[in-house]
């Protein structure tokens, strides 16, 4: 992460508008139609982060990271092909 995030600043983050409440559960949809990943964030019609993947990858396993010393809890995590 911290390479990506020392050649690409800023390019694979974003602010999150509206902020979510940080005490409370937030729901997050990715869209990932290659090359393009989309993340939206409490049912937003626009995307928070929309980037081109890293790799050429169009199937496999699916990764999650957390960061900043999170717990990284999950709840009702669904994984569907459309």
């Amino acid at each position: 992460w911290n390479k990506l995030r020392e050649l690409h600043t800023g390019k694979y983050e974003n602010t999150v508008v509206p902020v979510p409440d940080p005490s409370e559960w937030f729901h997050a949809t990715i869209v990932i139609e290659y090359p393009l990943v989309k993340v939206f964030v409490n049912n937003s019609g626009e995307p928070s982060l929309s980037i081109d993947q890293l790799s050429d990858r169009k199937e496999g396993w699916i990764g999650f990271w957390t960061g900043n010393n999170s717990e990284g809890d999950f709840r009702n995590l669904r994984i569907t092909s459309r």
